[in-house]
């Protein structure tokens, strides 16, 4: 056999498994972009109809103390309250796109971002509360600027509770857990065991930078 002939044989084996080669690497993109446009199509079938998620509540008791003076302002006046509130946490899910999504084919993990927490207004019971006055004579007028002073100290008192960080922290904690079970449990019946979703917010990379970093916007790979 001569040179040239081995030769030849050697490039065309070589060719074949260049070609080869590019049609498995073709084969595998293809299966990690179908793999998921499936994962996030199902993700988000699992969230239609889902406007805000509650993920949290606050309660407890708020104290309030208003003043003032009746009788040409000769005589102070003065109410205590204790009332229970309840605060609600929210996430709005349905601001989710195409672009909340990212797919990371080399841990076949999915990245949802959602909107932060939001906090709801606070719920005070008016009804269950205990009011305390104090005067000698309470008109009308000062009784209704003691309620209303009243009313404003407690919303004011029951916000700053529910933005402690602590609150918010254990609300964000609740959502990511919340969020990923809703989104898991789709994927499980639908056969795809070994996807891991990961819920982060918007505006935070720090805390999941290795899951995104070289990962693909879905709205990148269903426009392919």
């Amino acid at each position: 056999m001569s040179r040239n002939r081995i030769l030849g044989g050697l490039a065309v084996v070589i060719l074949v498994a260049i070609g080869w080669f590019l049609f498995q690497r073709q084969q595998a993109a293809q299966e990690a972009r179908s793999v998921g446009i499936e994962v996030s199509r199902t993700i988000t079938a699992s969230f239609a109809g889902m406007n805000a998620l509650k993920v949290g509540t606050v309660s407890g008791d708020v104290l309030s103390s208003s003043s003032t003076t009746t009788f040409f302002g000769t005589m102070p006046v003065i109410q205590r309250s204790r009332a229970p509130y309840s605060v609600d946490y929210f996430v709005d899910l349905s601001k989710l796109s195409a672009a909340s999504y990212r797919w990371n084919a080399a841990t076949r993990t999915m990245s949802v971002e959602v909107p932060d927490v939001t906090i709801a207004a606070p719920n005070i019971d008016g009804a269950k509360a205990a009011i305390v006055q104090q005067g000698v004579y309470i008109s009308r007028r000062a009784g209704i600027t003691l309620q209303q002073q009243a009313a404003e100290r407690a919303n004011a008192a029951v916000r700053k509770t529910a933005q402690d960080p602590k609150h918010l922290a254990q609300a964000r904690a609740n959502a990511r857990a919340a969020i990923a079970k809703l989104a898991t449990a789709p994927l499980k019946a639908a056969g795809l065991y070994t996807v891991k979703v990961v819920v982060r917010f918007a505006g935070e990379g720090d805390g999941q930078r290795e899951v995104v970093d070289g990962s693909t916007a879905l709205s990148e790979i269903m426009s392919r």
